[in-house]
């Protein structure tokens, strides 16, 4: 009789096992599916690639990324710039530039899938989850399917690129390790955010190949254009406007400025723009303070604590984050997931959950019907307008949450 009950228990585990094959296996199918349909959509009418490719070429042409002296003549009238980053991309980005900018948009599409499966590959490896190691195929099709994701790479965003250099460089294995931040923070600024990371745990050796490699990256594009690309960029600074207000920004600074100053993406319901000053300088130091207060200061096994909660902060924090850059909370989802299943919590599960979808609302979402557009850019319906900012806002409690009680449970071991 037990021989009859283990084979139909083997018999039952090896269904479940072709089960579970199958699943994972046409999920992965979809996702090449939903790449093949993503690229399908690319147009240079609406994409952010056109804007770094300019800029390679202008750097090429001019010296200089910005082409300042279109903007700086009198008579041009030309618009504020838009390419406003550090010069270094720039000329990353020149071998690109050779091509026209459609065969380059979609070579770069093809890196950013490149990008994507690495750093998921990261976030699975380091993270070690049970459920997404068993659901592989299901998990990486939500990540591909993630708004967040299909934006970035229909945009041709940089936002995998500095998601990969913003884990590599937390890794303990890996050689520079604070190099690839400095190459990030070269490039879009905020990844040098991560430092303080390193600062508050007296990592001197981070900071210190950090600060090398930053410098050297700079200096890169002095080797054949010399001072003028951050001559450039400097004035660049002064005369750029950035639309903190529009809802494609996801920062809690942004949050502010809808709420309670004069912009073209709806109509406040107070116009108080010192006060929005004030409250986004306390929310900004209400997030550094719990950021500080969550990390872990010892062992290596807390680093995906002390990373999760590092980039969500980082997200809320920089002022001119984009929707597209949640792509980045990958690595964060992962390491909580790791953690409720190590210690289930239904309500934190649920927050979780409800966080994830509200950051799968990509802006304009509100254009689904007439009435609803209206109401979300009158008045107090602007506290609606962005359901992706509730959503990392939540993500990064949650974090908070976790690696509190993580480091308590240390503190008690």
């Amino acid at each position: 009789m037990s021989g009859i009950r283990q084979t139909i228990g083997s018999t039952v585990s090896i269904n479940h096992r072709r089960y579970r094959s199958l699943i994972n296996i046409t999920c992965g199918v979809l996702s090449i599916a939903a790449l093949c349909w993503i690229a399908r959509l690319l147009t240079t009418n609406v994409s952010d690639i056109g804007f770094q490719w300019q800029a390679a070429r202008n750097l090429a042409r001019y010296g200089e990324p910005y082409h300042i002296q279109a903007w700086l003549h009198p008579i041009a009238g030309a618009p504020p710039p838009v390419y406003v980053y550090p010069p270094l991309f720039a000329w990353l980005f020149q071998p690109l530039a050779m091509f026209s900018l459609v065969r380059a948009q979609y070579i770069w599409f093809a890196i950013n899938v490149l990008l994507l499966w690495i750093y998921m590959r990261l976030c699975w490896k380091h993270n070690a989850s049970q459920l997404l190691g068993i659901w592989w195929g299901p998990a990486i099709l939500v990540c591909t399917l993630a708004s967040p994701t299909s934006v970035t790479l229909q945009l041709g965003q940089v936002s995998l690129l500095l998601a990969c250099l913003v884990t590599l460089g937390a890794m303990p294995g890996v050689g520079l390790r604070g190099g690839m931040w400095a190459v990030g923070a070269a490039m879009k600024l905020f990844p040098g955010w991560l430092f303080g990371w390193s600062l508050l745990r007296r990592q001197w050796h981070v900071l210190g190949v950090g600060v090398g490699v930053g410098l050297c990256s700079s200096l890169l594009p002095l080797l054949g254009y010399g001072t003028l690309p951050y001559r450039a960029f400097l004035q660049v600074l002064k005369l750029a406007h950035y639309p903190y207000a529009a809802q494609f920004n996801v920062s809690i600074w942004g949050f502010w400025q809808r709420l309670l100053t004069h912009h073209d993406y709806g109509i406040a319901p107070l116009i108080q723009p010192q006060i929005a000053q004030i409250l986004g300088g306390l929310s900004i130091l209400a997030v550094v303070g719990l950021t500080v207060w969550s990390t872990p200061r010892g062992r290596q096994e807390e680093e995906g604590a002390g990373l999760s909660v590092w980039i969500s902060g980082m997200l809320l924090l920089v002022p001119s984050n984009g929707f597209y850059n949640l792509v980045m909370l990958i690595w964060p989802l992962c390491w909580c997931i790791r953690r409720l299943e190590m210690k289930p919590q239904q309500g934190l599960i649920r927050y979780l959950l409800l966080s994830t979808l509200l950051c799968w609302i990509p802006p304009g979402w509100e254009a689904l019907h007439p009435a609803l557009n209206n109401f979300t850019h009158r008045g107090w319906g602007l506290l609606v307008l962005v359901p992706s900012f509730y959503g990392l806002l939540g993500i990064f409690v949650v974090c908070v949450v976790l690696s509190r009680q993580s480091m308590q449970s240390a503190s008690r071991g």
